[in-house]
């Protein structure tokens, strides 16, 4: 959304404590806005905390929703003017302001000439000499020991918990040989003291580990009221005492480091002893969308609207089909964990979940959840509108009202009513993004805003905290499914998010850098069974020959390699081939092509042949237990038309190929491998 921002620079030690308030009233009475619309920020530029370069004139930046027309903006520019004139005792004359939208001035109060128009962003100066900056500091000591004795050299960082860059460090010490450390930190941004920074402090150690390649580390959270306010508060250091690092202490974890004689092998630490990381999870079969509109006499239906809606859209974005989808699998996301089934999808790359605001709250209006404390005033508290408000460093404004996130509308059907929806204000590790991300399927899209937490593979210890998506709209054929949202196994280049998987950030925590898939050979039999498994970071041997050939990718986005561009997608129910392919297959069994299913079809008591696929001079087997799928009374050859006008994969590698070849996904070596499956059955 449009965004008025006015920069104002003023002299440090002129500010007054509630200026950010007072200035806040005043644009709300020229403007005519809710307060919540107005943000008033004050920051300075010098690189201690936040970033920036050294300058000890304050910047004060003012947002508002919405464009302002040039005549308007002269109004509460002069406003301001007088404002700053009687507050802080400066003559009115040496104010201008001027627009910086390609550089060129538009008005000033000195004299020169309006110009009309609508503009998004003005500058507002105020030119005055610098003044004295309010410092916002942190400082932290402390003493270590071990075995008795000083530790000396031992690692301490402060982070800032806010802190939006990939390094939240502000400051790294390392013990001297008493064992002794003190840190501090300063941040010039907060000058009235409205907005407090968190910090915490990490020790890190190898007091009593036995492995070398392993590091103990002690997390300790520094309250605020150890914040201090240069020339304005006497300063206080934060002493946590004396550490005997023998002794195990709260709040205490394990950490491990990568040697490059480990190559493949990467081991978790534990104290005594280490062991390496191979994943095991059980998959559940569903009904895919297909098969329940096939059942239901709904297929044609369905193909004809998502054919119109293919032709509205414009761009060269992905669009992802679910309507072949099977298997699901588990995540957890946020501490403590929730629980989240989603799709297992080798062919997308992006992990997302319904927020909790998806589809907007029940009577509420959809701006209540980007609000802060504002949120009571504007908001029904009492009806649940400010229960999901997002935390966030900025005030007043959150962060979520100035990013480009469109909120949803309020569904009267919501499609996301049947989903678990991810809780932020439950999880104590979750940190707000904000980033916008919208991604198109067939029949719709999803949308939302990114945010970053601790996600886990399922309720094993494989985790890495790292930003997903939290979906606020989501297309209307996700309704009634039995999955809460995706989770992409496929390269970090087809990100839409712009995010790297779980499962390459998680790598190297694993035994080897792998997964592999096993399905079972029942098909739509094994209905809400466990009926396909997912094995991280091993090959697995009981339900798959140890036999295996390998054909290298031809592109590191999908698991692509090539026979004119095919692709291995453990979301696809059945094959996907070119349609002279999917012809000569279907007629070559002796079946007739079904546009009410979409799909060859041959009666159900029939045994066609096995087919036969060449891949990289190998030939693979299928069986008809494998690719003759029955539905009711349609048994449907699993073979399906590809589109894509020579964009993107011309072959995808669905289920009944899997079933017949395990598949080896092996993100060190960028390649795919088959091992025969085994089946009892």
């Amino acid at each position: 959304m449009p965004i008025c921002e006015v920069e104002t620079n003023i002299p440090n030690d002129k500010v007054p404590k509630d200026f950010e308030f007072q200035l806040t009233d005043l644009l709300a009475d020229s403007m005519g806005k809710p307060k919540w619309s107005i943000g008033v920020i004050i920051n300075a530029g010098k690189r201690l905390i936040h970033g920036g370069t050294a300058d000890p004139v304050a910047i004060t930046t003012i947002r508002s929703i919405g464009k302002v027309s040039a005549e308007e903006n002269i109004k509460h520019m002069k406003r301001i003017t007088e404002f700053y004139s009687q507050q802080l005792g400066l003559p009115a004359e040496k104010q201008y302001y001027e627009d910086i939208l390609g550089g060129e001035p538009i008005f000033t109060i000195s004299g020169k000439r309006y110009t009309g128009g609508r503009y998004d962003y003005l500058e507002f100066l105020f030119d005055y000499p610098e003044g004295t900056l309010y410092e916002q500091n942190v400082r932290v000591k402390g003493e270590l020991l071990c075995a008795g004795a000083p530790y000396e050299n031992a690692t301490v960082k402060m982070h800032m918990i806010s802190k939006q860059d990939s390094d939240p460090t502000i400051d790294v010490r390392r013990t001297n040989e008493n064992g002794t450390f003190y840190l501090i930190a300063v941040d010039g941004w907060c000058m009235s003291g409205i907005y407090v920074n968190e910090t915490k402090l990490f020790v890190y150690h190898t007091c009593q580990v036995n492995e070398t390649d392993c590091t103990r580390k002690v997390e300790i959270e520094i309250p605020t009221t150890y914040v201090n306010f240069e020339d304005i508060y006497p300063q206080k250091v934060y002493d946590i005492g004396t550490l005997n690092l023998e002794e195990e202490q709260p709040n205490e974890t394990l950490e491990w480091q990568i040697q490059p004689k480990m190559k493949l092998l990467v081991a978790l630490c534990l104290v005594g002893f280490s062991y390496a990381v191979v994943v095991k999870i059980p998959m559940e079969r569903i009904k895919s969308i297909r098969e329940q509109l096939i059942q239901k006499g709904q297929w044609q239906q369905f193909e004809e609207r998502r054919a119109r809606l293919s032709n509205l859209i414009s761009g060269s974005q992905i669009g992802y089909d679910y309507t072949d989808t099977e298997y699901i699998g588990n995540v957890s996301i946020g501490t403590p964990p929730q629980q989240f089934r989603v799709i297992l999808d080798t062919g997308s790359s992006d992990l997302w979940v319904p927020d909790v605001s998806c589809g907007g709250i029940p009577g509420c209006p959809d701006y209540c959840t980007a609000l802060q404390d504002e949120c009571p005033e504007f908001c029904n508290a009492t009806a649940g509108c400010c229960k999901y408000v997002h935390t966030t460093p900025r005030s007043p404004l959150n962060r979520a009202i100035l990013s480009n996130v469109r909120r949803p509308t309020i569904f009267a059907n919501n499609p996301c009513d049947q989903k678990v929806r991810f809780d932020s204000s439950q999880s104590s590790t979750y940190s707000y993004d904000g980033a916008h991300w919208s991604i198109q399927y067939g029949t719709g899209s999803a949308v939302g805003f990114l945010g970053s937490d601790k996600i886990c593979l399922g309720n094993t210890s494989v985790c890495n905290t790292q930003k997903f998506g939290q979906a606020t709209e989501i297309a209307d054929f996700f309704s009634g499914q039995p999955f809460d949202g995706i989770f992409g196994m496929a390269w970090p280049q087809l990100s839409e998010q712009k995010v790297s998987p779980l499962l390459f950030q998680v790598m190297n925590q694993l035994d080897k850098p792998l997964f592999m898939v096993w399905l079972d050979e029942r098909g739509p039999s094994a209905q809400g069974t466990a009926a396909a498994l997912f094995t991280y970071g091993a090959m697995d041997t009981v339900n798959c020959n140890t036999a295996v050939s390998y054909v290298p990718l031809s592109s590191q986005t999908y698991w692509q390699y090539a026979i004119q561009g095919v692709i291995s997608d453990t979301g696809t129910s059945l094959i996907g081939a070119p349609v002279a392919v999917v012809d000569g297959i279907g007629k070559a069994l002796g079946g007739t092509y079904d546009p009410f299913v979409g799909a060859y079809t041959l009666p159900c008591g029939s045994t066609p042949a096995d087919i036969v696929l060449t891949i990289n001079q190998n030939t693979y087997k299928m069986s008809y237990k494998q690719y003759f799928i029955q539905l009711d009374q349609y048994c449907l050859i699993g073979f399906f038309y590809m589109g894509g006008g020579g964009f993107g994969p011309q072959w995808i590698l669905g289920d009944p190929f899997i079933r017949a070849q395990c598949h080896v996904f092996d993100m060190k070596n960028a390649r795919v491998g088959f091992a025969t499956a085994k089946h009892n059955n």
